[in-house]
């Protein structure tokens, strides 16, 4: 315990928030509303979106049961499937992201952005775009 001997702090939980969604318009809502660290589980099923996801702190996008199948379906044609912003940190697991063959996967700023523990596969020349640094 930090402080003086007299001051009594508050116990932490470390307790993981998340919410469940079972389609894109309800995923698209939590997106926009949920508080930063929150994990979105999605229920089994595809879910088209037609619009970028912005992503401006961190989430976890999971599927919430992992022998279930959830495919994110992008159809927002020449828009990047997920616009990356500062403070953004964005975890896809147990999905399938699917797009166009003129959409990147990843918008992001020209700078401070970092990507750890990432892996690719079946990606096209233009699956990363940067933004310019406002």
């Amino acid at each position: 315990v930090y402080g003086p001997a007299w001051y009594d702090p508050p116990l932490r939980t470390n307790v993981l928030k998340s919410i469940t969604v079972s389609n894109s318009n309800e995923l698209v809502q939590a997106l926009r509303s949920v508080d930063s660290g929150v994990h979105i589980d999605l229920e089994e099923g595809i879910y088209t979106l037609n619009e970028s996801l912005i992503i401006d702190r961190p989430i976890t996008l999971k599927a919430k049961s992992p022998n279930k199948k959830v495919v994110l379906n992008f159809d927002s044609e020449g828009q990047p499937a997920f616009r990356m912003y500062p403070q953004g940190t964005l975890t896809l697991d147990g999905l399938t992201v699917n797009g166009t063959a003129t959409q990147d996967a990843l918008q992001t700023l020209e700078e401070n952005m970092l990507f750890e523990n990432t892996r690719f596969t079946s990606a096209p020349a233009h699956f990363l775009e940067h933004l310019p640094s406002p």
